[in-house]
């Protein structure tokens, strides 16, 4: 009546009602999970709800050939009133047809929800794809890098890639390995020069093309330290203002 098939949970062959069953009818546990299978498919095509049974438990017994299974029923709880009148208790819990359609909502509801987490990755996916086909030398801070949020930006990001894998081609300067000090002080260094824009991205591409071993601000041309002259901070310096931080933070 409610269709041709029956739910069964995961746990029903180890459920202490069916370690009962098997010790009172002497059978093992995946045999008596059988005969509950046989009699629920009989109730599910015979009743929408599992009550009012017309049967007695003599025919239950027939119906899945043991002798004294109705009866290992009502001892863990399973079928309650009288023969002519039974009912098995909590049946539409998992099957009749108000359960199968819920069920089957459930189920609708989660293809459905599937099928569009596909469509938003696939679409995140495609964005990603042409984010790095147009800034192809795009560099992405490591894990544990503290990039400030003000050079968090694609533009930023790519030209100081560039500037990494200068430092990093030329034997002639020293390395800035991934994930360092060095890596994050180059960031803000970077962000020490004020707010970020064309002539920030014009600085760093001009110590590239000068094959400079260290970055500059953009307004202060190159200056020697003790000429009175304002000069923009070092990664070194930027460096050991870092350590400074770490220190004052730990103070605390």
């Amino acid at each position: 009546m409610a269709g041709d098939w029956i739910k069964i949970q995961h746990a029903l062959p180890d459920k202490p009602e069916v370690v009962q069953m098997s010790q009172i009818l002497g059978l093992d546990q995946d045999a008596v999970t059988g005969k509950l299978i046989r009699l629920w498919v009989w109730t599910d095509q015979q009743s929408e709800s599992g009550n009012a049974l017309s049967v007695t438990e003599s025919f239950i017994d027939r119906i899945t050939f043991v002798a004294g299974f109705a009866q290992s029923l009502r001892s863990v709880g399973w079928l309650h009133g009288a023969d002519g009148d039974l009912s098995l208790p909590n049946f539409t819990r998992h099957n009749g047809k108000t359960a199968k359609t819920r069920a089957n909502t459930q189920k609708r509801v989660q293809a459905l929800r599937s099928r569009n987490a596909d469509s938003v990755n696939k679409s995140v996916t495609r964005e990603e794809k042409r984010r790095e086909e147009k800034n192809p030398s795009i560099y992405i801070p490591g894990e544990g890098i503290r990039i400030p949020s003000s050079v968090d930006t694609p533009e930023i990001q790519t030209a100081v890639g560039r500037w990494f894998a200068h430092i990093n081609a030329d034997d002639t300067h020293k390395s800035i390995p991934p994930n360092s000090p060095q890596e994050e002080a180059t960031w803000r260094l970077v962000a020490s020069w004020g707010t970020p824009g064309p002539e920030t991205v014009a600085a760093i591409d001009a110590a590239i093309a000068g094959q400079w071993s260290n970055l500059r601000k953009p307004e202060a041309p190159r200056a020697e330290r003790g000429n009175g002259k304002s000069k923009s901070p070092s990664i070194m310096e930027t460096l050991d203002d870092m350590i400074e931080e770490e220190k004052r933070n730990e103070q605390f």
